[in-house]
């Protein structure tokens, strides 16, 4: 996503961009010094001014070269976590494959069937950012600021369940038909951001949240 939204015409973002930024390092510079820094959602430090970030500051990215862009980037070697903040898309990954597959006889089960039965086990979950809270707790930081990964949970659990059902579509194609799939979808992002917004909240740190979409 993040690729498309760059290879528009600069003008289209780079003033978006440019806001970001600013906002971010703002947190920087008002960080407590009581504890380190957080950094949701880091990436490849498009967003994130490293350089206005205090000393103490960790980058948090479930990608495995998150870090390794940073640093190409900034030429900042940052401490890093790589794990999913929201501690929510590897249930949803057991689930497609329990929904997909037979447990005993390991047969695939027809689309129809495996999307009813997906739609049917999704209000089930119930994410848990268990190792964000862990650390949060651990670490007691002055301040997290997360980059905007929150607006792309829903396009990362599409592409999720788009790629397990490939090459057949999941989502219902008639406009004035109800998805179920997508209803139960949405739904879970939305359990999977209330539990997210919830442990940061109950951090004592100054909370910068960058979400453009609504």
């Amino acid at each position: 996503e993040q690729r498309a939204f760059l290879r528009r015409d600069r003008s289209a973002w780079a003033g978006h961009l440019g806001q970001v930024r600013g906002f971010l390092a703002e947190g920087f510079r008002r960080a407590r010094k009581d504890g380190p820094v957080l950094v949701l959602g880091a990436g490849s430090g498009l967003e994130v001014p490293w350089a206005e970030a205090p000393a103490r500051t960790f980058g948090w990215d479930a990608d495995p070269w998150s870090r390794v862009r940073t640093f190409l980037r900034h030429g900042r070697w940052v401490p890093w976590i790589f794990e999913d903040a929201t501690g929510a898309f590897q249930d949803l990954q057991h689930l497609l494959v329990r929904t997909l597959g037979h447990p005993w006889s390991g047969r695939r089960r027809t689309p129809e069937a495996a999307l009813a039965r997906l739609a049917g086990l999704l209000p089930s979950l119930r994410p848990e950012a268990l190792s964000l809270r862990a650390w949060l707790q651990r670490h007691r930081p002055g301040a997290v600021l997360a980059a905007n990964f929150m607006g792309q949970l829903g396009v990362v659990a599409e592409g999720l369940v788009e790629a397990a059902f490939a090459p057949w579509p999941p989502w219902e194609e008639d406009p004035e038909r109800r998805d179920p799939l997508a209803e139960a979808l949405d739904a879970w992002v939305g359990r999977v951001l209330r539990a997210f917004l919830s442990d940061l909240g109950a951090s004592d740190a100054d909370i910068w949240l960058v979400h453009d979409r609504g």
